[in-house]
């Protein structure tokens, strides 16, 4: 028996910086919203140092946060542990396995380089 074909999921973008819908695989209609860089440090926050630092962990809590809608209920941004729990137990893997790459995309092109933090770093102490 040859093996099932997985389709992907579907990606329209209504607000081309910000804005995202995937389709899951289970026909789950998601509306998303790429994180700010504030609503980034609040879920680091939420997770707590030793998870954010954790690139599996921290994609995870940031993949669920940015679901805004799912089949067209609205689902609030997380404010506690407790509600970040919600989202992840409501997004199921099949959300995951849509908005994760979406997320891994958006954070590799529009986030701060390890070189960006060096030269901060390098700066703060020239500076003192």
């Amino acid at each position: 028996m040859a093996p099932r074909a997985i389709s992907a999921p579907t990606i329209s973008k209504g607000d081309p910086s910000l804005d995202f819908t995937v389709t899951t695989r289970k026909k789950r209609v998601l509306k998303c919203r790429h994180l700010g860089f504030v609503e980034e440090y609040a879920i680091n926050s939420l997770i707590g140092r030793e998870d954010s630092i954790n690139p599996t962990t921290s994609l995870q809590a940031q993949s669920a946060a940015v679901v805004r809608e799912i089949d067209g209920i609205p689902w609030p941004f997380p404010t506690s542990k407790q509600e970040l729990m919600n989202a992840m137990e409501r997004l199921e893997r099949d959300g995951f396995a849509a908005v994760c790459p979406v997320v891994l995309e958006w954070s590799n092109s529009s986030g701060l380089s390890e070189e960006d933090f060096e030269e901060a770093n390098l700066s703060d102490a020239t500076q003192a």
